[in-house]
């Protein structure tokens, strides 16, 4: 499973991808971060700061939405680096 989100404005692009692992404990002793549930991809911090992104190119302050974005990034980055979560998988 992968998700790619392209993000033009600031040239990024975020590559998410799960793959299965042996056990939960394998996983955490290769420096994964344990997540006992489910890892949204986006946090409510996260979603708050793709509002405030729109309401900035919604005005055309694209350096300030831009930045907006970077930290949303960032944010991402931090929390889904390396971790084993639940996966629920949905067809």
């Amino acid at each position: 499973y992968a998700r790619i989100i392209v993000y033009p404005s600031i040239r990024k692009a975020s590559i998410w991808t799960a793959n299965p692992v042996d056990s939960r404990k394998a996983a955490v002793a290769k420096g994964a971060k344990n997540n006992s549930g489910y890892m949204n991809f986006r946090n409510v911090e996260e979603k708050a700061m793709l509002e405030e992104y729109l309401e900035l190119c919604n005005k055309n302050q694209f350096e300030e939405a831009d930045a907006i974005l970077e930290q949303v990034l960032e944010s991402q980055l931090s929390r889904m680096n390396h971790y084993v979560g639940q996966y629920n998988h949905v067809l």
